[in-house]
């Protein structure tokens, strides 16, 4: 079994952290990092639709935002979480 897309190594065991169909958010150290907490931005959901490899341990998500968001469809998975994680993420 390889190394699939969206995903990392925790001990021996391998973590999906992204797939296709995933709801994700723009994570709130990137948001801190551009200027962005305030706004639309950190209510923005959007849509896996297609993940792409970079390297190792990084990939492009194609992400499908709602209608009239402004937000680029490309985005790299260090910059989002998934709704479902939100609460876990590091204040």
């Amino acid at each position: 079994m390889g190394i699939g897309v969206g995903s990392i190594f925790r001990g021996r065991k391998m973590t999906q952290l992204f797939k296709v169909g995933d709801t994700v958010l723009y994570s709130r150290q990137f948001l801190r990092a551009v200027g962005m907490m305030s706004g639309d931005a950190p209510f923005a959901r959007g849509r896996i639709i297609r993940l792409e490899p970079i390297s190792k341990g990084l990939d492009f998500a194609l992400v499908e935002w709602p209608r009239g968001c402004p937000f680029p469809p490309k985005v790299l998975t260090s910059n989002l979480v998934r709704a479902d994680r939100l609460h876990l993420e590091r204040a």
